[in-house]
């Protein structure tokens, strides 16, 4: 099961390259990350892992987006033709 999070993980990051947001590249990190954790953990139910997901999902999109904004607003205000 493990796989299918790896790649869906993937899909979603290369997503990220043609729709911004930082949205699928928060999901594809979380799937990565939630498909490690089946690796360490195999007796990880469905559920919980879909909890996990969920839960990374939101606070790695909060914490790129906050990164991601002040990196871009920075080089908004240095930019010069």
């Amino acid at each position: 099961m493990s796989l299918y999070w790896i790649i869906g993980g993937i899909i979603c990051i290369f997503l990220e390259i043609f729709f911004h947001g930082f949205f699928f590249l928060s999901t594809g990190i979380s799937a990565i990350i939630s498909a490690l954790i089946i690796v360490i953990f195999p007796t990880v139910s469905f559920l919980q892992i879909i909890i996990v997901f969920v839960i990374l999902s939101i606070l790695i999109l909060l914490l790129l987006r906050k990164i991601f904004i002040k990196r871009i607003h920075y080089l908004d205000k240095n930019y010069k033709l």
